[in-house]
């Protein structure tokens, strides 16, 4: 097998060392950016006890009038709510 001579690129040292330097800035750069730690913000708890005790009223007014079937249902979608308010 020929072994072909490599052409010089025609880069002075200066130049290399240049674009050394720019490379190793740029690559640095890139890895804090990938390795930065992801900092999210801690959540605020959030009072739902107003929400809460007018849920409550509200199921109570449903569940004290008229027996029939709307009203029992409506009270009980209203508790699964506040069941998952209190979830929350």
């Amino acid at each position: 097998m020929t072994d072909y001579p490599i052409p010089d690129p025609g880069l002075t040292e200066s130049t290399r060392q240049m674009y050394s330097d720019k490379y190793a800035e740029t690559f640095k750069s890139f890895v804090d950016e990938i390795l930065k730690p992801v900092i999210t913000p801690i959540a605020k708890p959030i009072d739902h006890s107003i929400l809460l005790d007018e849920l409550s009223i509200l199921r109570e007014k449903y569940l004290a009038g008229t027996p029939s079937a709307e009203h029992k249902f409506a009270a009980a979608v209203i508790a699964c709510a506040m069941a998952v308010i209190i979830g929350i």
